[in-house]
């Protein structure tokens, strides 16, 4: 196992495991900049996919925006940039990428992902339930 991860450790951890601290204990240890409104959200099983990743860029000194597991893959975004300036902006544009992700497209309440037609969509069960008796497919047919 790795540096942070030990076998006696394991059973515990995938009970008890919080990303936000490994991935805190292995940038504490390197160059990697993160905030406290950094977002960081994945589960055990990629634990040690993350770690390997970070101490590959240890060097880096890089800002991390986000570590997750969106589209069934790992997702990390980050920027290099040493102006304060765009580092804030690609902080606020992430963390609105992040925060659409939960968000009804159509009424602003609580939305969960669909794939309808070609399209992803982010909708409350009201908006989806209202697009389906008025007909909408969801797809470039609506359009016409």
């Amino acid at each position: 196992m790795s540096d942070f991860i030990n076998d006696q450790q394991q059973s515990e951890a995938m009970v008890e495991f919080n990303p936000i601290l490994h991935t805190k204990e292995i940038c504490d240890r390197s160059s990697i900049k993160h905030s406290q409104f950094t977002l960081i959200r994945y589960q055990f099983g990629w634990a040690k996919i993350v770690e390997q990743l970070l101490v590959s860029i240890k060097n880096s000194g890089i800002l991390i925006n986000s570590i997750g597991s969106e589209y069934g893959q790992l997702d990390v975004s980050f920027d290099g940039s040493k102006k304060t300036h765009e580092v804030n902006v690609w902080r606020e544009i992430e963390l609105a990428r992040i925060h659409s992700r939960k968000i009804c497209m159509q009424c602003g309440g609580d939305g969960h992902r669909k794939i309808q037609g070609d399209k992803v969509l982010v909708i409350c069960r009201q908006c989806l339930i209202k697009a389906e008796n008025s007909g909408e497919t969801g797809t470039w047919l609506d359009r016409y």
